[in-house]
């Protein structure tokens, strides 16, 4: 019995040593199990860290590039006369002279086409519609992607225009005697109005609307105390703007300054011009003064975008390129020979200055991506969606184009 007791013992045992087996074997195979998956997890992340070098090094190497050629990837042949002037609306050209507008693509199909006898046609653009009025006279085309919406005929002298992107028009028209400031929807409605007489004082030279409609900006000129000064008046159409006087939610002045120029680049943020200073306000119910920025040199041209402004100065050697950041901050500055005649923002953010047939192109870190002399006069430059795919639009010709 006593035997048989202790074989059974050594059964029971030989099991339990064998369920430690077991469980050693189990967890062994789940090490080499974790092993593995951390070795294949440092592999993938080998490999994407080497993909994001790859590509960091790509788009360096894309922006410190330089071309000074192109190939031709499309062409078609154009004849306009030599008052015919050009612009980008959207993805699409705008070709316009005394006698009407026409919008085509990149290949010159046409896409909408406008007659109209203007003097001095003009366009204001937001994102989704474009504005084309006679400066100095009384017509106005509100426009959208697909076509003229509204034709407008004011009964005074238009002086400035800017539209929003519900299309809605802030109108600044004078003459002598007053000026006149009005609101028109997109529909020919009107929204709002307001009078100024040269002998109270403050005299409108610009007008400013946000890209929702909701605000509106003037620029005045103020002599009536001896003196000339600038004042920048902002209204507010919300609920905040209901409460005040007029819509009027904020004065700025400025002592022996012109200030000839302001203009919405979003919602919340304008941009005001003059010869010796750069202002940026900033708010979505009451703007206030956010920077300052003073110029050193009088600048021959100021132009700006939704993010940087810049201006170019004349200079011993030619002109000087500066960009500033809406803070006020200088973050570009390049000298170039060129006596330009244009001077603009690229769709792409690039610059571009041009004396109509020497072209140079610079990206917002200082370096010049292109340069080329053409054999024929260059109107315009736009950009596409690649960095290295433009729009060349010559006397003769509109190209698609590669630089290389």
């Amino acid at each position: 019995m006593a035997e048989q007791n202790y074989r059974n013992k050594g059964i029971a045992m030989a099991n339990k040593n064998g369920f430690q087996t077991i469980e050693s074997d189990i967890e062994e195979m789940n090490e080499q199990i974790r092993s593995h998956r951390r070795a294949i997890a440092r592999r993938i992340l080998c490999v994407v860290g080497i993909l994001i070098i790859i590509f960091a090094a790509t788009q360096l190497y894309l922006a410190l590039r330089t071309y000074s050629s192109y190939r031709i990837d499309h062409k078609t042949e154009r004849r306009d006369s030599e008052a015919v002037s050009f612009d980008f609306f959207g993805k699409n050209i705008v070709k316009y002279t005394n006698d009407g507008a026409i919008c085509m693509d990149g290949q010159n199909m046409q896409i909408w086409n406008q007659s109209y006898e203007m003097t001095t046609p003009t366009l204001a653009k937001s994102d989704d519609y474009l504005a084309i009025f006679d400066c100095g006279g009384t017509e106005v085309y509100i426009i959208s992607e697909s076509g003229t919406q509204k034709h407008l005929e004011m009964a005074r002298p238009i002086r400035a225009l800017s539209v929003s992107n519900q299309g809605t028009v802030a109108v600044l028209m004078k003459d002598e005697e007053k000026a006149v400031v009005k609101l028109y929807n997109k529909e020919g409605d009107e929204l709002a109005n307001g009078e100024f007489y040269l002998q109270n004082g403050a005299f409108p030279v610009d007008v400013a609307l946000s890209f929702d409609a909701k605000k509106m900006a003037l620029s005045l000129v103020d002599a009536s105390e001896g003196k000339m000064k600038s004042v920048i008046r902002f209204y507010n159409f919300g609920s905040v703007g209901k409460n005040e006087i007029d819509n009027n939610v904020g004065n700025f002045e400025y002592e022996e300054m012109l200030i000839p120029e302001i203009e919405y680049v979003s919602n919340d943020k304008m941009v005001a011009l003059s010869d010796s200073e750069i202002m940026i306000f900033e708010g979505s119910e009451k703007p206030q003064l956010a920077s300052e920025q003073k110029l050193e040199i009088q600048p021959r041209s100021i132009i700006y975008n939704k993010n940087y402004i810049a201006t170019a100065s004349q200079n011993e050697e030619g002109y000087q390129i500066s960009l500033y950041n809406f803070r006020g901050k200088e973050v570009m500055k390049v000298e170039t020979d060129i006596m330009y005649r244009d001077f603009y923002f690229l769709e792409n953010g690039e610059m571009c200055i041009s004396d109509g047939n020497s072209v140079e192109l610079y990206t917002t870190h200082s370096i010049r991506k292109f340069h080329y002399v053409f054999d024929t006069d260059i109107y315009r430059i736009l950009s596409q969606g690649s960095g290295t795919n433009y729009i060349f639009i010559l006397s003769d010709s509109t190209q698609e184009v590669h630089l290389r």
